[in-house]
């Protein structure tokens, strides 16, 4: 049998139909008459017709990333801290830390407090001492520090940085390692918590 002629306003109306809207877990970027897209990983959408994925609590999307990249969140701390010491500089080395977050632009900053007797009495000493080949935005894990001064206690907190990093409301998380200097100008080491 074949089917009945069809009218042609009928017909043409048939052609052009809208694509169905995405479902939950499926957005289209672009309008037109493309396929929808499932989430990028770490994200969602809830409704029909999602023009974008919302990342999930914790992850984040960089203002320059594509609506089609993966939703990610800043770096654990580095790890493996170690130290090599001789009698005008300090290089603090470690490992990158187990979990990148997810992306590639991985940096680390190293701040420093020089501190008191008393705990609770530091103050910020980026300023007294010499980092090479700089405190923040480093792209290896090392750095050389020079300049120190006799009984003085130095704390270090190197942290991970990555494109998301700014973006969390979390505290990040921080390697610290304290350096206490004597009067003979020897140093003693101290790695709390790692």
């Amino acid at each position: 049998m074949l089917d009945p002629p069809c009218n042609a306003a009928l017909c043409n109306a048939a052609v052009f139909l809208p694509p169905p809207a995405c479902h939950p877990g499926f957005y289209k970027a672009y309008a037109g008459n493309i396929k929808c897209s499932k989430c990028p990983p770490h994200s969602f959408s809830y409704g029909e017709g999602s023009a974008a994925c919302h990342c999930e609590r914790g992850f984040y999307r960089a203002d320059k990333d594509p609506p089609t990249m993966a939703c990610t969140r800043p770096p654990s701390p580095p790890r493996n801290l170690m130290f090599n010491l001789n009698d005008t500089c300090l290089m603090l080395e470690w490992s990158p830390p187990s979990d990148s977050g997810g992306r590639r632009d991985l940096t680390y900053n190293v701040l420093c407090k020089r501190c008191g007797p008393e705990p609770n009495h530091c103050k910020l000493c980026e300023e007294d001492l010499r980092f090479l080949p700089r405190p923040l935005g480093l792209t290896n894990a090392t750095v050389t520090v020079t300049d120190f001064s006799a009984n003085a206690n130095y704390t270090f907190e190197i942290e991970s940085l990555n494109g998301v990093s700014d973006m969390s409301s979390f505290p990040r998380q921080v390697a610290i390692i304290t350096v206490n200097t004597n009067q003979g100008g020897e140093y003693v080491l101290e790695l709390p918590g790692l």
